[in-house]
């Protein structure tokens, strides 16, 4: 009896590692792509920015 416990106690424990694994990774997977979308965005402005100086640039001569 006490076997089937232990064996039953430690198969609940291996599936809640394996969910909180799975969560982890997809937490993970959110966070890279919060990064690469931040990272997109400060080039965007980056390069519109410098458009807009080189437009200015050519207005001016």
């Amino acid at each position: 009896m006490w076997f089937i416990f232990l064996v039953s106690c430690i198969v609940v424990a291996l599936a809640a590692l394996l969910v909180i694994w799975i969560g982890s990774k997809i937490f993970q997977s959110i966070e890279r792509k919060d990064k690469l979308l931040e990272i997109e965005t400060e080039t965007y402005k980056e390069v519109k920015n410098r458009l807009k100086k080189e437009i200015s640039r050519e207005d001016k001569e």
